[in-house]
């Protein structure tokens, strides 16, 4: 897997060694990407079960500020730190933090375009955006870029909506209703 466009345009993306992370496809990516469009340029940006960190790579590679890359996985952290190295991003670009994205606490605020892209067996969509809702860790200008396996419309009456399927992929956007 590589990343798709800008500064680290087509750079190797390493892969964690374990069954339970879930690589998004190269043509998901790219259709996310292509709306959010420069909606990434200047953003800081929260990678939730950031796996091997494709979704906060590509956006920093499209000119975020900051990624926040949250997984509870040692391999897929192992992996994303060789894939920083290799790519000598600067420390002061990101940060890694291994917990579970339901307990985290090492966090802070303003994030403006949040990738949530958990194992497919996940169900707590709604606890979750409530949980980071509640800690006011999302900007009033806040993007959230879901991949689930199922449609997730009923969900979100709080949030402007549009979904997108590929294959058995849904992707949600959500912004906030002003």
């Amino acid at each position: 897997m590589r990343i798709i466009a800008g500064k680290y345009r087509h750079r190797l993306i390493q892969q964690p060694n374990t069954p339970l992370t879930r690589p998004t496809k190269d043509r998901i990516r790219e259709a996310i990407f292509s709306a959010i469009g420069d909606d990434v340029l200047n953003r800081k940006v929260l990678d939730l079960f950031s796996g091997s960190g494709a979704y906060g790579l590509e956006a920093l590679s499209r000119g975020a500020n900051f990624v926040t890359f949250i997984d509870n996985n040692k391999d897929a952290n192992a992996a994303l730190k060789a894939t920083i190295s290799s790519l000598q991003i600067p420390l002061n670009d990101y940060q890694i933090i291994e917990q579970d994205v339901l307990v985290t606490k090492v966090i802070t605020k303003g994030y403006s375009l949040i990738f949530i892209d958990p194992p497919y067996n996940f169900d707590s969509y709604q606890e979750l955006i409530n949980l980071y809702e509640q800690k006011e860790l999302f900007s009033k200008d806040v993007i959230i870029i879901i991949e689930s396996e199922k449609s997730l419309m009923s969900l979100f009456s709080n949030y402007h909506l549009k979904e997108s399927r590929y294959g058995r992929t849904y992707v949600t956007k959500l912004w906030r209703k002003i």
